[in-house]
């Protein structure tokens, strides 16, 4: 597709021919030059770093039940490995930056978890994950007047969640789903406004405790239970807003990906931002978010995350696998996963692999005791990153298998 600029060097060069048609066939070459350094800025070193066999890896993601995809490897801060596979094997750079970017659903969650732990390190903006809902929309338990036991006292739930509470979906809030699948759902509609949106999540039900001991007309307190869905982030970003006092699209620019220079990542709808699933980006972007998950560095030499935030951001806080928290919701019950702030936490039984999950297949994935990132790029809505993705990167002698024996073989 022909940009704007080269269509006005062609209708410049078409009416004005002679000197006109030289001006307009240097001005091409420039915009050219332009477009292809701005590309080409994105593209990895051509070689990669030597060392590496990735034979077992190309293979994997070749016999893996996906038709199409592409993948970036990340080991000690650089770029060691990247490919196409299926329908897409063979496809260059500029064509992924060009033809590959797409919604990565779920995978929003660990991108909004992001954008609320740089606000929360910003000393200049009063926000952390200990502050209370309502710290930051003031008619939080106006709009929710829901209760729940306290040792036989009854405690407006509003007047105890955290902001901590809505980055581990430990809300207990009832799922729903977004528009137009939900017809009535603000989340994704574009006829409600950001604010709304999210003042209707505060709203949404909780769920009820199940605890028999406990009155059944109480709910789940903040912290009891883990609610899977795009309940809490709705509620997360309209939180963030009010406290940086700006739209989530431009908090967004300002704190990930104008730094960290994700230039093809960007958030849908307009005015009513989808924080649980309305991120886009392409290979590129997603490689380098993972890499930043990872080491809370991007773009030039941009602290992402101190080492505080890096911690926090890496805390198992849902101990899921121990049976001991209740789950209203959870879309990957069958696989021995826990959950962190924004990402799901596999224990390899001894290091942790960290995923942020979309359901269409996009998945960061990294290991802290190895050094490595990685970022899976797919959009098949016959599969399921929850499943398919996860099991991949995760099984014995997956993914994340692979790709540390090559960390392994490269100290």
């Amino acid at each position: 597709m022909q940009s704007n600029k080269e269509e006005t060097v062609r209708f410049k060069s078409k009416h004005f021919g002679g000197v006109g048609a030289l001006c307009g066939a240097l001005l091409a070459l420039v915009f050219a030059t332009q477009a292809a350094a701005q590309t080409n800025a994105k593209c990895p070193d051509d070689p990669l770093p030597s060392g590496y066999d990735w034979t077992d890896v190309k293979a994997a993601l070749e016999n893996s039940p996906f038709q199409r995809g592409g993948m970036i490897v990340y080991h000690k801060g650089e770029v060691v490995y990247w490919t196409g596979f299926g329908w897409w094997d063979g496809q260059g750079c500029d064509y992924f930056i060009n033809n590959h970017n797409f919604n990565v659903a779920s995978l929003s969650k660990t991108f909004t978890a992001a954008v609320a732990m740089a606000v929360a390190q910003d000393p200049n903006v009063n926000f952390s994950l200990n502050d209370l809902v309502k710290d930051h929309i003031t008619n939080a338990t106006s709009l929710n007047a829901s209760q729940f036991d306290d040792n036989g006292t009854a405690r407006l739930v509003y007047d105890h969640m955290t902001i901590n509470d809505l980055i581990t979906m430990m809300t207990g809030h009832e799922t729903v789903s977004a528009w137009p699948i939900g017809l009535t759902s603000c989340i994704n509609n574009p006829f409600v406004s950001f604010e709304t949106c999210g003042e209707d999540m505060i709203a949404a039900d909780i769920a009820e405790d199940d605890d028999p001991n406990n009155n059944s007309a109480y709910v789940y307190a903040p912290g009891e239970a883990f609610s899977y869905g795009p309940m809490s982030w709705q509620i997360l970003g309209l939180a963030v807003a009010n406290a940086v006092n700006d739209d989530f699209t431009t908090i967004l620019e300002d704190y990930l990906t104008g730094p960290c220079n994700l230039t093809d990542t960007i958030v849908k709808r307009p005015n009513n931002e989808w924080a649980a699933g309305g991120f886009e980006t392409d290979l590129f972007d997603g490689g380098a978010f993972a890499q930043a998950l990872l080491s809370g560095e991007c773009g030039n030499n941009h602290t992402l995350f101190n080492a505080a935030s890096l911690a926090s951001l890496n805390e198992v806080t849902v101990p899921l696998q121990s049976g001991s928290v209740p789950t209203v919701s959870s879309p990957i019950k069958d696989l021995d996963l826990d959950y962190a702030r924004g990402q799901w936490v596999f224990d390899q039984g001894g290091s942790k692999i960290y995923l942020g999950v979309g359901a269409w297949g996009a998945v960061t994935f990294y290991s802290p005791d190895k050094d490595w990132a990685a970022y899976i790029h797919l959009d098949d809505h016959l599969l399921t990153g929850y499943i398919d993705a996860t099991d991949l990167i995760i099984k014995s002698g997956g993914l994340a298998d692979l790709i540390d024996i090559q960390a392994n073989n490269n100290p």
